[in-house]
């Protein structure tokens, strides 16, 4: 995947290496698309452009038509079929090359994805998988592990195919190529995003969504709360600091005595008042 910045086009150059286990045989491949989606915060523009398919490095000829039954997991509602000859024990290479816009929120979020959840439509697992990832963006901040020429490289064996690779901005950082257990990285980068580019600190669903996971993920906010410098908390309102605080408290299950904040997160499905509390639940990093 070359990723030429949140303008413009992502590139996918995808190389299949198929072995026939079985008897001489003629198979149809598939490589199904979505249709393009508008609303009020995001579009999708699913267009797929330039496709083109090699077999051994010859060029074929697809056809592009509608699925007759859409998986709803999946959302597919097209594909693209092309027919591919195996002799028995036969191996051979697929290649497809394509691009397609990259998603874009109305906050300014982008990702460019790749669907590799449709192999568990296959039986048994990927015998391996590679996959480079080459932006043209600063990589600098993303939770991937840094190659040189600013390559981002995922390699798996024997591999069931539960998830996607994303490649993108704030909340999408490192949801699929992030195979090490840092979860707690990914949370932070996604609390961080929502923050500063959602600043209304009174709408509920925002402050809900952000508490339910700092009561979750303690760790997570001690080393977000860490993380913060002036400049960024420089934009935000004296209320919107005491809802830092006040949500740090609130995970500990303190009661609080002004019904602002006693109201503020009664209301709150996931808060419980903990009678024993005390300050002596907060960790170093917590005060």
């Amino acid at each position: 995947m070359r990723m030429p910045g949140w303008e413009g086009k992502a590139q996918v150059d995808v190389t299949f290496i198929l072995h026939n286990t079985g008897k001489e045989q003629t198979v149809t491949i598939g490589f199904p698309e979505s249709s393009s989606y508008e609303g009020i915060y995001f579009e999708m523009n699913n267009t797929i452009y330039d496709f083109r398919t090699t077999v051994d490095g010859v060029p074929i000829d697809t056809i592009l038509q509608p699925l007759k039954e859409i998986n709803e997991e999946f959302g597919f509602d097209k594909v693209r079929l092309w027919r591919v000859h195996f002799e028995a024990g036969q191996t051979r290479t697929v290649r497809s090359i394509y691009s397609y816009k990259p998603f874009e929120s109305i906050n300014g979020d982008w990702s460019v994805e790749y669907i590799l959840r449709t192999g568990r439509l296959w039986s048994g697992t990927i015998g391996r998988i590679d996959v480079f990832v080459k932006s043209s963006a600063p990589v600098s901040g993303f939770k991937f592990v840094p190659y040189p020429d600013e390559y981002s490289e995922f390699h798996a064996a024997n591999w069931e195919p539960n998830r996607d690779i994303v490649f993108g901005s704030n909340g999408y950082r490192d949801m699929a190529l992030n195979n090490k257990g840092k979860m707690d990285d990914f949370w932070i980068e996604r609390v961080r995003g929502l923050i500063f580019e959602f600043v209304d600190f009174d709408n509920d669903d925002f402050v809900d969504f952000y508490n339910q996971e700092a009561k979750t993920r303690r760790q997570m906010i001690r080393e977000y709360i860490g993380s913060l410098g002036s400049k960024q908390l420089a934009p935000c309102t004296r209320n919107e600091i005491q809802t830092y605080i006040n949500g740090i408290y609130a995970t500990h299950g303190r009661p609080f005595q002004t019904k602002k904040w006693a109201d503020f997160f009664e209301a709150k499905w996931w808060y419980q008042v903990n009678q024993n509390y005390s300050d002596s639940l907060l960790t170093p990093a917590d005060q």
